[in-house]
């Protein structure tokens, strides 16, 4: 089900509640008991800096996040901030980036994925 109100649309399953404000934009994913999932940062969501995207995410003090391909250090990339971009190094050390493969998806360990 889909369901259109003057401020947001609403998407409905048998397992989730997503709900995107139309202005400023701002996502939410709630489960289908709506406890909050995931959601963008109050009103700064989405924001255009120059020529890139930057997007803010509200996280839980407990969250840790896993993924974004071939990167060095460690597992948790909560608190870092990486490149998408693929740069060959041959000799790179633990705090190179960016390296080989850079795959824009990670992982919460609040059972969610971001891609």
């Amino acid at each position: 089900n889909v369901n259109e109100e003057l401020s947001c649309y609403e998407v409905y399953t048998s397992k989730l509640r997503i709900r995107v404000n139309k202005s400023p934009f701002k996502l939410q994913i709630f489960d289908k008991y709506q406890k909050l999932l995931f959601s963008d940062y109050a009103d700064k969501g989405h924001v255009a800096e120059g020529n890139r995207k930057v997007e803010y995410k509200t996280l839980r003090r407990d969250e840790h996040f896993f993924g974004l391909g071939e990167k060095t250090g460690k597992l948790d990339r909560r608190g870092e901030s990486y490149k998408m971009w693929n740069s060959d190094q041959p000799c790179y050390s633990v705090a190179e980036d960016p390296l080989y493969k850079s795959i824009p998806f990670f992982m919460s360990n609040y059972r969610y994925g971001i891609f």
